[in-house]
């Protein structure tokens, strides 16, 4: 649990630091030329990416799992579909739909809307998001703790009845 919430943070950091490149690129040139200098730096990190997948190995003990997972029978994907299997898939299918439509619309219509219709500036939006990704780190890094404490599932439920009181207040 540590280790993938710690791994997600790094979502929140990279974020962050998009959130902070687009308040000043937007600041300093017209917005025609901010969205694609802002498009240009996304490109680094894919760059970042080529070089990482090239020069770092996988270690030993992956590369025995995956020879071992080779081994055995494949599994196929209509498998979520079985009759044992589809009522939980249905009920993870609808939690994950929620959570996602939750955060797409904190972190994109929010935002959209705030601008156009309230007339706030870009750094007024930007200020509304940075709000979000620095309680998005704070809640990766502890449920990164709690996963190990509690279990997925309880942490899960935790997080979503916290979502869910925040919204209302």
């Amino acid at each position: 649990g540590k280790a993938v919430g710690m791994v997600q943070s790094g979502w929140a950091l990279g974020w962050g630091l998009t959130a902070v490149l687009y308040a000043l690129l937007f600041s300093w040139l017209p917005a025609e030329q901010a969205w694609r200098a802002l498009f240009l730096l996304g490109l680094v990190p894919a760059i970042f990416v080529i070089f990482v997948r090239r020069l770092v190995k996988d270690p030993e003990v992956y590369r025995q799992a995956k020879d071992e997972e080779k081994a055995e029978a494949p599994s196929h994907f209509y498998e979520i579909f079985a009759p044992g299997m589809l009522w939980t898939t249905v009920r993870a299918s609808l939690l994950t739909t929620g959570a996602l439509g939750g955060y797409y619309a904190i972190t994109s219509w929010l935002p959209t809307f705030l601008k156009n219709e309230r007339g706030l500036s870009v750094l007024g939006t930007g200020g509304y998001l940075a709000m979000v990704i620095v309680g998005s780190y704070i809640g990766y890094v502890v449920s990164a703790y709690l996963s190990d404490l509690l279990g997925r599932k309880k942490n899960f439920i935790l997080f979503a009845v916290g979502s869910f009181i925040i919204v209302l207040l």
